[in-house]
């Protein structure tokens, strides 16, 4: 079997789906079975792991988006591929796809679906001849919203949690308190702020820090997302010691350990991978 997967969410964000296919990508590498696979490379961005076939192509380019699927095809071809993977939404002409749904938000929000991703979404889901979710909750989303996909299509594999998440010593966690420059307790938020239609609703945080004057003895520690504060989130940030970090997952694994709490205000979720990631990093 030849599998081409296209890489190109690596391109478009460092978050939990780049996580989750990251670890996929480790895990067939383990066990022998990369040698299926053939990943297409945009601009460089896809991880660098040992015994990855790499297609290398330019970055992804709004502009072209009407020759995607014949080069994809043509890729397809020149390998032969039985099996077409897309980590966000691309798709082929006729090669047979699977498609991975990690969660149906911008439908059940409400978002312009007429925006380019959601109808390279709502397309690739229409093209796919089978689908993996993440979770029962975006199987459900998925067969109301689609009404074309059949029950039997559909393949619930929940995400797993990387076994670096477990729980950190007293001393490591000194160690990146020091680093970090946290000199109070602190509550853990992980992932983006506000994102689409700001449904990761870090701002209902935000204005109970600037309410509470308990809540402001603590350090507001933020994990990735952007790298400077949003504006809206700036505004209400001025009584608040914030610290915005980009940790490796070892040390996340101890800001996890050594949280009062993870804080996690998002409205609604295919997943939720930092919360799965927090269990084991605070088990005793």
């Amino acid at each position: 079997m030849k599998i081409i997967i296209d890489g190109i969410f690596f391109q478009i964000a460092d978050t939990g789906i780049a996580r989750v296919w990251r670890t996929l990508l480790e895990r067939w590498c383990d066990s022998g079975f990369i040698e299926n696979i053939v990943l297409i490379d945009r601009g460089h961005t896809a991880p660098s792991l040992p015994g990855v076939q790499y297609y290398h192509l330019p970055p992804f380019n709004y502009q072209e988006e009407a020759l995607f699927s014949g080069k994809l095809q043509d890729i397809c071809n020149q390998f032969s591929a039985d099996l077409f993977i897309s980590t966000y939404y691309t798709t082929p002409l006729y090669t047979p796809s699977v498609l991975m749904v990690h969660d149906m938000i911008p439908e059940v929000i409400g978002l312009d679906l007429s925006e380019f991703w959601w109808r390279e979404k709502r397309y690739a889901i229409v093209y796919a001849s089978q689908y993996i979710t993440v979770s029962r909750n975006t199987a459900k989303d998925l067969l109301k919203l689609c009404p074309e996909v059949q029950a039997s299509q559909v393949n619930i594999i929940h995400n797993g949690v990387h076994s670096i998440f477990s729980p950190a010593s007293a001393a490591e966690i000194a160690a990146i308190k020091q680093k970090f420059a946290i000199n109070s307790p602190y509550l853990l938020l992980v992932g983006s702020r506000l994102s689409l239609n700001q449904y990761k609703n870090a701002i209902i945080l935000f204005r109970a820090f600037q309410t509470s004057k308990d809540l402001q003895k603590f350090t507001l520690v933020c994990v990735g997302g952007e790298i400077a504060l949003e504006p809206e989130l700036a505004a209400l940030a001025s009584d608040i010691n914030v610290c915005l970090v980009r940790p490796t997952d070892w040390e996340l694994r101890c800001l996890y350990s050594g949280a009062i709490a993870l804080v996690y205000p998002s409205l609604y979720e295919g997943f939720g991978l930092p919360i799965l990631e927090a269990m084991p990093a605070v088990a005793l």
